[in-house]
């Protein structure tokens, strides 16, 4: 028997075990060819073919390219480039381990030439920063420690040969193209060097000498120095006049210098900033040549100087010290809270009181 509803003429199966409703059977549709996947291929290349192709891009000469696909560069350059990065990121905090990376990774003691450029780029950035002109000192004698004893004498010649050189460009391009800020940075690195012993007495007394011509005093008051050889002069004093004061063989020539200088500072020709510097190198060796030049500070010390200078600031304010808190119109931080701790706060019960009471005078009046 067939059911109401069921279509006639279909084959029909019955579930398992004979139980359930009938299920039809429908016949295998039949399969249309799949086309080949080649003949596809050939219809979509074909397809490709037939759009047409824009106009193509054009490269100029000058065009960004990432380091691994330019033309032409040699391992060298790639290597001053890695050098000049890890100078960039050159701190206090950051000191030991990236001169470490140096001279381990970029391996930059092994070729003199590299070692030449690298010398080239650490004058540049002590002479932009002169708070790091020190640490970058300390760098170049690190580099020698690290170089054998062989090979000693030929860096001292490269440093003294970027010395030079760095010296005779700022004296081809003259006191007006020059920053002052960059003359007094090469003068401070420059006696930093010479007080790390890496350079010698004689470079120092030469470019002293060209800054204030070595005559006699009268006759230098006549020469009368501009104001930024002077400026530079007493830089150079004042980082490296220590160590040239208590060698004997330039002693009675810092003496002989430091004769003009008083005698400069008595002319009213200069302003009375450059006379009030000169002075100030005097009384620097007068108290023993003591460290005035500003370095780089760690991020902890700053943190300590700071934290010092608001202690100053907050017990000049209240004029008590340890005394922690600022003075404002209402009175000192410390008396405020005082007054806080003596006000009792209600409980909550009571402030429902005073509400419902408020409410109550409302209704009343109205």
């Amino acid at each position: 028997m067939a059911g109401r509803g069921m279509t006639f003429g279909a084959p029909m199966a019955w579930g398992k075990g004979g139980k359930g409703m009938p299920m039809i059977v429908k016949k295998d549709a039949e399969k249309k060819p799949e086309p080949e996947k080649a003949a596809g291929r050939e219809i979509f290349g074909s397809a490709k073919k037939e759009e047409k192709e824009g106009p193509k891009l054009v490269v100029g000469e000058g065009a960004f390219q990432p380091r691994s696909l330019k033309i032409g560069e040699t391992e060298n350059e790639i290597k001053k480039k890695r050098i000049n990065g890890v100078l960039n990121r050159m701190a206090p905090e950051k000191y030991e381990s990236l001169a470490r990376c140096l001279v381990d990774e970029h391996k930059i003691l092994e070729d003199d030439d590299i070692l030449k450029d690298a010398l080239g780029m650490i004058f540049k950035r002590a002479t932009s920063q002169q708070d790091l002109c020190a640490m970058f000192a300390n760098l170049c004698k690190f580099i020698e420690d690290e170089l054998p004893a062989e090979r000693s004498k030929t860096y001292r010649r490269m440093l003294l040969e970027t010395v030079q050189s760095e010296y005779e460009e700022l004296r081809k391009m003259g006191e007006d193209d020059v920053p002052k800020a960059k003359r007094l940075g090469n003068a401070q690195f420059v006696g930093e060097l010479y007080a790390k012993g890496l350079l010698n007495s004689k470079v120092m007394l030469y470019l002293l000498s060209n800054l204030i011509p070595p005559t006699e005093a009268d006759k230098r008051c006549e020469a009368r120095p501009c104001h930024t050889s002077i400026e530079v002069f007493c830089k150079l004093l004042a980082t490296a006049g220590a160590t040239l004061d208590s060698e004997p063989m330039s002693h009675a020539t810092i003496t002989d210098y430091f004769r003009s200088l008083k005698e400069l500072a008595a002319l009213a020709d200069y302003p009375p900033r450059i006379r009030f510097m000169m002075m100030n190198t005097e009384a620097l060796r007068s108290k023993n040549w003591p460290d005035t030049n500003s370095k780089a500070l760690t991020i902890a010390d700053q943190q300590k100087v700071l934290e010092e200078q608001m202690e100053k600031s907050l017990q000049a304010n209240t004029g008590e010290k340890g005394h922690t808190g600022a003075a404002t119109a209402w009175g000192s931080s410390a008396e405020i809270m005082e007054v806080k701790s003596e006000v009792v706060q209600k409980p909550k019960n009571e402030s429902k009181k005073e509400g419902d009471g408020k409410k109550d005078k409302k209704k009343k009046k109205k």
